[in-house]
């Protein structure tokens, strides 16, 4: 799939500074590495970010639950970065429509077999937690 193809309207979508740069990230909320990946994230510059949650429930098994009631939240983005870097649990029961097993089929017809994945604008996909620096020098 070409980047450019995502649906991005199923995803958290973050824009800093001027978001010339472009990014997706399949993430799961309880993953360590991602929690570890949304701090780095948050200090990069001129990036649009489409967090994609991406539960793997084998692993966490409340994951699905929390992606639902993020996404159910009135600010997706806050709720997300609130949770995967201060572990504040969003105050909604997760009842809205989401896009949550349409993000898994996705991540799963694209190879994503573990979070966290950045998916380039280049369609390159990068498994695991990277340093800002390193993200920086990718999508430079």
């Amino acid at each position: 799939m070409d980047f450019t193809e995502l649906p991005f309207e199923h995803a958290i979508t973050f824009k800093q500074g001027n978001g010339s740069r472009q990014l997706a990230v399949f993430s799961d909320p309880d993953c360590p590495h991602c929690q570890r990946l949304e701090s780095e994230l948050a200090q990069l510059n001129d990036v649009t970010l489409h967090i994609f949650p991406f539960p793997l429930t084998q692993l966490h098994p409340n994951a699905a639950d929390i992606s639902r009631k993020i996404w159910c939240s009135p600010d997706r983005a806050t709720a997300w970065r609130d949770y995967l870097t201060q572990q504040i649990e969003p105050n909604n029961a997760g009842d809205c429509d989401s896009p949550i097993e349409a993000n898994m089929q996705l991540g799963q017809a694209l190879g994503v077999n573990g979070t966290p994945t950045l998916m380039l604008s280049t369609n390159q996909l990068i498994p695991g937690a990277a340093s800002v620096a390193d993200i920086e020098a990718l999508l430079d």
